[in-house]
């Protein structure tokens, strides 16, 4: 049996969580107005522990160049 994600430590969880925002950012680059990639990737940010913000708020003004009418990258700029 695994094991399961409550009872690792963030050391085990960043390699699954950095993972996952390189997915997302792919996806993101797709689908720039889908909220529910948004705010998983959200929930990806807070759970890991040592999140880079200075990259993540580039990715959202490059989204929001291409796009200025996408309302959910700027949404992002206030977590």
């Amino acid at each position: 049996m695994g094991v399961s994600n409550r009872n690792r430590s963030p050391e085990q969880k960043r390699p699954i969580l950095i993972s996952e925002l390189q997915f997302l950012f792919l996806r993101l680059l797709e689908y720039p107005k889908c909220y529910w990639i948004w705010l998983y990737r959200k929930w990806c940010l807070e759970v890991c522990p040592d999140t880079d913000w200075d990259t993540e708020l580039a990715l959202v003004t490059k989204l929001l160049e291409a796009d200025a009418r996408n309302c959910t990258p700027p949404a992002t700029r206030l977590w």
